[in-house]
């Protein structure tokens, strides 16, 4: 099936596709490659030591992936009501109102192997601000790389803002900003 196909295909189903903004940050865990090397073998379950280690790798491997991606799906500031938030403690419910316009969207989430694309739409909404969604994010890589270094789990990344579009399955975004992110 070559793409025009793919595109009439789409169209017969009606799903509608929307190339759009996005802000999205590419998540590497350093030192994985090693930890993987180490892990390429099922372990004879009559040596202990085998065992042990086994066990060992395969937590500090698969525990890192998983912890990364809970930081940011646990990003302690993501969508707060301004309206608990003392900073705004004076303000008139007209200016709450615009303060919610600055709330988060929630992050997504698209993992391979140890990286993690996290990504926010940028599309112009009432519920959401471009600016505060960027912000978010860059505020969440930055909270997510101090902890990870002080848990001895480094990472590296990169944040890009640009075009794509969300497939069929959400969490599946394809586009430039994918291209320039990674």
């Amino acid at each position: 099936m070559n793409a025009e196909q793919n595109i009439e295909q789409i169209d017969k189903e009606d799903d509608v596709l929307t190339h759009q903004y996005w802000a999205v940050a590419f998540v590497d865990i350093l030192g994985q490659k090693n930890y993987l090397k180490s892990i390429n073998f099922i372990p004879e379950q009559s040596n202990e030591e085998q065992v042990r280690l086994f066990t060992e790798w395969i937590k500090k491997v698969y525990g890192a992936v998983e912890h990364i991606h809970d930081s940011f799906q646990n990003w302690p500031n993501q969508n707060k009501d301004p309206k608990n938030n003392p900073l705004f403690k004076d303000l008139t419910e007209e200016e709450l109102a615009v303060a919610r316009t600055f709330k988060t969207t929630t992050f997504q989430f698209q993992r391979f192997s140890d990286g993690l694309v996290v990504f926010i739409s940028l599309a112009d909404c009432k519920e959401t601000s471009p600016i505060a969604a960027i912000f978010s994010l860059f505020s969440a890589c930055a909270s997510v790389l101090l902890c990870s270094l002080a848990g001895g789990t480094p990472i590296r990344g990169s944040i890009d803002v640009g075009t794509g579009v969300e497939m069929k399955k959400k969490n599946e975004l394809y586009g430039p900003v994918m291209a320039h992110a990674g």
